[in-house]
């Protein structure tokens, strides 16, 4: 769509404006890379491996559908917003390394897309920096292992659920982004909060708290909104944004939905013909979700006896 390719093109234009005349991309050393970067790297592993894969098929929609779905949610959504915060800083090795890691990826995507729009590609690709005379010569994105990095993977999701989180709770209570707020975040483990630790300069830039606190003791402040997440809970005094009421319906919600869940999985490990021919594999990623459902759904009962009282 229009849409799409209009994005790539600002996409192009905010890389090359932000790397400067001199610079010159380098072999990226993985070691050296911030969290977000080595995300964005495993991201593109992926996407690499389905989208050769639907291509050797002939899948050629369910291929475009992959990368689409990579460019639009995963780079300009996620990582490019991330790099403002890193290409703002004054640490001029990270600034370095966001700009290699920003056209290692752009470059990878245009490449991916030149089979669908070939003349848009060779233009974007000619202003980017690069070897070959031609995008037609240059050598295809590869799957490079020292980028699968699930710790870094698991990182990011979790910092963009809770920054979701807190963008959806302010949208409903109609509170402005620059309106700052008190936030705290309960991490379910140890991983967790150590997560929130590694990445507090990003969550500060896109919640904008007005206070914020981390903590692995789930303390459950009366008078605040409850966000419950997969790892961690947040907490927003119910003054910084929405009325009581608001908070009771939408964790009713959550709790219908995970009733649900935990009715299907209970049915699924209890069917013997299930159980006696699926995949071992299959059956523990199974329990192992039901054990997750299980204690969100305790977490979503707990919040809502506090708010009942």
């Amino acid at each position: 769509s229009w849409n799409y390719l209009n994005k790539i093109w600002n996409i192009s234009r905010y890389v090359m404006m932000n790397l400067g005349d001199d610079f010159k991309p380098s072999k990226i050393d993985v070691k050296s890379l911030n969290l977000p970067s080595k995300w964005i790297l495993h991201k593109l592993n992926e996407v690499i491996k389905t989208f050769d894969y639907n291509m050797d098929k002939y899948e050629f929609g369910e291929a475009a559908k992959a990368l689409y779905t990579f460019v639009w949610d995963d780079f300009a959504s996620i990582y490019v917003e991330i790099s403002k915060v890193d290409l703002s800083s004054d640490d001029s090795k990270n600034i370095e390394s966001t700009k290699n890691v920003l056209v290692y990826v752009l470059t990878s995507i245009v490449k991916m897309l030149h089979p669908f729009i070939p003349f848009i590609t060779e233009e974007i690709y000619q202003v980017l920096p690069h070897d070959e005379e031609s995008i037609t010569i240059s050598k295809w994105p590869t799957y490079n292992k020292e980028f699968d990095d699930n710790h870094a993977k698991a990182s990011i999701d979790n910092l963009w659920e809770i920054i979701t989180a807190v963008r959806n709770e302010r949208s409903k209570a109609n509170k402005a982004p620059k309106d700052p707020i008190s936030i705290t975040l309960f991490a379910k483990d140890s991983n967790t909060l150590n997560i929130f630790n590694e990445t507090k300069k990003y969550i500060e830039k896109f919640t904008n708290p007005k206070t914020l606190t981390f903590t692995d003791k789930d303390i459950n402040p009366k008078g605040n909104v409850i966000v419950v997440l997969h790892s961690s809970n947040i907490y927003i005094p119910e003054d910084d944004l929405v009325d009581r009421a608001e908070v009771i319906k939408s964790l009713n919600l959550k709790k219908q939905k995970l009733e649900a869940e935990l009715e299907r999985s209970k049915k699924m490990l209890s069917n013997e013909s299930f159980v006696s021919k699926a995949p071992k594999e299959k059956i523990e990623n199974e329990k192992m979700k039901q054990e997750a459902y299980q204690k969100q759904y305790e977490d979503v009962l707990n919040a809502l006896k506090e708010l009942n009282q």
